[in-house]
């Protein structure tokens, strides 16, 4: 089931920051999905589909990344893992460093993006985790494989710390050598 795609995105009121669809108008830079449209369109419905077109799930993708490798890796996850799998878990979000660059509108351009997807194969938790410069462009995904742990060092976040400590360690420092 393919849904149609709204065709502006709104301000998520609910939010400090009130970025509007305009905020990102002849910047130079896509509207960048955070969760992906398709995925949750197709799993969850046109109403959860509008959640996904706040622009509290949007940040400043350059284009090549957007329409490129970005898009190709999204593709793989809705087309092929959400098939091939029992269960995935994606999280995704934006990298920033210590050097603030905007779009005009003030909106701050992420320096890239992160992506880990958690499988359970054979009673064991896998992982797959990508990092992805705002410069990257149609190269092999094997390219931005990272660990878990990198991830955690540029964002300040703890992602798996429900698992024991060993596990959360075991996982966090796995480093794959090639996409499932």
């Amino acid at each position: 089931m393919s849904l149609k795609r709204p065709s502006r995105f709104n301000m998520d009121t609910r939010t400090i920051a009130k970025v509007s669809h305009g905020s990102y108008t002849n910047s130079g830079y896509d509207r960048g999905h955070m969760a992906l449209n398709y995925a949750i369109a197709t799993r969850f419905g046109a109403e959860a589909q509008k959640q996904t077109f706040l622009m509290s799930n949007i940040v400043p993708q350059a284009t090549k990344l957007n329409r490129g490798i970005w898009r190709l890796l999204e593709d793989r996850i809705v087309n092929i893992y959400s098939v091939t799998f029992d269960e995935i878990w994606v999280v995704t979000g934006p990298i920033y460093d210590r050097t603030e660059e905007e779009i005009t509108s003030g909106v701050e351009i992420p320096d890239g993006f992160f992506k880990i997807l958690i499988d359970e194969n054979g009673g064991k938790l896998r992982v797959l985790s990508f990092l992805l410069p705002e410069t990257a462009t149609n190269q092999s995904f094997e390219q931005f494989l990272t660990s878990v742990d990198q991830i955690e060092q540029l964002t300040s976040l703890d992602f798996f710390s429900e698992l024991p400590d060993q596990n959360e360690e075991q996982l966090e420092s796995w480093i794959p050598q090639r996409i499932w």
